[in-house]
């Protein structure tokens, strides 16, 4: 890469926002679009915050960056309610937070028993 090239590269514009799906009473999964703009540079990974309804912090999710544009939350506590907003990374940076998911409860699909 030039020096001119690397000099344009910005982080990347932040991902869509994450739609909630697959909620049990442990985990949530998210899923996303990638950033409109990549930055001049190709999106390497993906960092989730989530934050729980009376917290003002967003915390970090994941340990490593995601790779794909979903990703299943788990150990949630059953009950609280949860928002997610994701990061995307290039080599220039990390981009802007998307917007926050809806907030959902962490709860079992009501009507569908447990099988043992």
């Amino acid at each position: 890469l030039s020096i001119l090239h690397l000099l344009s590269l910005v982080p990347p514009g932040p991902p869509t926002r994450p739609a909630v799906f697959g909620v049990s009473a442990t985990t949530m999964s998210i899923r996303w679009e990638e950033p409109y703009h990549d930055g001049g540079s190709k999106v390497t990974g993906y960092w989730i915050e989530k934050k729980e309804r009376n917290i003002i912090l967003w915390v970090r999710e994941n340990k490593i960056p995601c790779f794909e544009c979903n990703y299943k939350a788990e150990g949630l506590i059953e009950g609280l309610e949860y928002q997610f907003r994701v990061c995307a990374m290039n080599s220039a940076g990390l981009g802007k937070a998307s917007e926050a998911s809806k907030r959902t409860v962490a709860q079992n699909p009501v009507g569908k028993c447990k099988r043992k």
